[in-house]
């Protein structure tokens, strides 16, 4: 299940040997890039809770820098204090600055982000282990 870019800001590709839903985010959005991504996102995260239901997803945002404050909003609405997506969700982004805004944006107890693929890879994987025993 794959979104190829197409000059798009965004990739989306589940890969179910993992049951990671890997997203690629890049550039500057704007309100219609964002209402395009949730467009494609939102039934794809649907479509997934209920044929895996213990998918994750990595997001690598390292070229998305810090976004206006109305995408920062939106964000918000999809993974914030009542989130429209409850999966574990790992972000990786390319600077602590960009971590401290993430994380000052995104609470919520399923979101991590992180400033290397490899430590989001981790916490990703201990996520996985944790469910295996609930």
């Amino acid at each position: 299940m794959a979104m190829p870019s197409d000059e798009r800001p965004y990739e989306l590709n589940y890969d179910p040997h993992s049951g990671i839903l890997r997203l690629r985010l890049t550039g500057f959005w704007t309100e219609d890039t964002m209402r395009n991504f949730l467009g494609v996102f939102m039934p794809m995260i649907s479509r997934l809770s209920l044929s895996h239901p213990d998918f994750m997803v990595l997001s690598d945002c390292r070229d998305y820098p810090v976004q206006s404050p109305a995408i920062g909003i939106a964000w918000a609405r999809v993974l914030g204090a009542d989130p429209a997506v409850t999966v574990p969700y790992a972000v990786v982004v390319g600077s602590i600055l960009n971590k401290l805004q993430a994380e000052r944006a995104l609470v919520a107890p399923n979101v991590r982000i992180f400033t290397g693929m490899d430590d989001a890879t981790a916490w990703l994987e201990a996520k996985r282990r944790d469910q295996a025993f609930e």
